[in-house]
């Protein structure tokens, strides 16, 4: 009985309470220093990494920490604003060092941008002068290398060259048929011309053979002539549907619609590669 009082009782109860938010709010405090680090310890560890000049595990590090904190919600504007003018000037400089010239391109710029917009962004003289320098050499360095070739993007396929290539090859394949009708034909009139004059004579008085050998050799030259004009008008049809489908065969790519996304947001894509 003392037993069951003593679970009943309200300080038992508050107790646990109590304990279970002391064990959970541990646990989530241990699960934020484990599982989300923050962009200071980041940007420590970048900047031992660049005055070690170990400049390209630097960069890595920098842009993380400038990815983590462009975005941060919890930093106030101004705090945000000096804290990434700083890493523009460290990571920018990471990658000139490490020659990752386009990637420092941006960065530099905004630096230079920024400090002309805010004199609280506005770094020493000499430091701006040390940013221009190193955003002229980031220009020549981009200039002087090979540009990639731009392959073109292929649009849709244009069905009016395969439909004209079709017909050609349709009016060759029935000028074979018809010229397998005209040389059936003459077969047909040749044999009927041994039967009738099996001895090569031939008595063209006789109207019902005669008129029977025409009408067959007449049905031959027809054949003929006509599997002659398919052949070659299907020939023709066929070589420009060819043509068309190497000329006009594809349809003009299309154009991609324009880059509605920030100034800060693709100066943060260029930065942070992926993140």
């Amino acid at each position: 009985m003392r037993s069951v009082f003593f679970l009943r009782s309200p300080v038992f109860f508050l107790g646990l309470v109590f304990l279970g938010t002391i064990s959970f709010a541990r646990h989530a405090t241990a699960q934020d220093q484990t599982e989300f680090p923050t962009a200071r310890r980041i940007y420590v560890e970048g900047m031992r990494f660049y005055n070690a000049q170990r400049y390209k595990e630097a960069s890595i590090q920098l842009a993380l920490a400038y990815g983590l904190i462009a975005q941060d919600p919890k930093l106030t504007p101004e705090r945000k604003a000096l804290a990434l003018q700083r890493l523009r000037y460290f990571l920018g400089k990471s990658y000139v060092k490490s020659d990752q010239h386009e990637k420092a391109q941006p960065l530099l710029e905004e630096y230079l941008r920024a400090g002309t917009q805010s004199a609280a962004l506005r770094g020493p003289e000499e430091r701006v002068k040390e940013v221009e320098g190193m955003l002229v050499l980031a220009r020549k360095v981009i200039a002087s290398r090979p540009k990639k070739p731009v392959i073109p993007k292929e649009g849709p396929l244009r069905p009016l060259p395969f439909v004209v290539l079709g017909l050609g090859v349709a009016a060759v394949i029935a000028g074979g048929v018809v010229g397998f009708l005209a040389s059936s034909t003459a077969s047909a009139r040749d044999a009927r011309h041994q039967e009738i004059a099996p001895n090569g004579q031939f008595n063209l008085n006789n109207p019902p053979n005669a008129k029977e050998i025409n009408t067959l050799h007449s049905q031959a030259d027809t054949y003929a002539i006509t599997a002659n004009i398919l052949y070659i008008a299907g020939g023709v049809v066929a070589a420009t549907g060819v043509i068309l489908a190497i000329t006009i065969g594809r349809a003009p790519a299309p154009t991609a619609p324009p880059n509605s996304k920030s100034s800060g947001q693709t100066l943060f894509s260029s930065v942070g590669g992926a993140f």
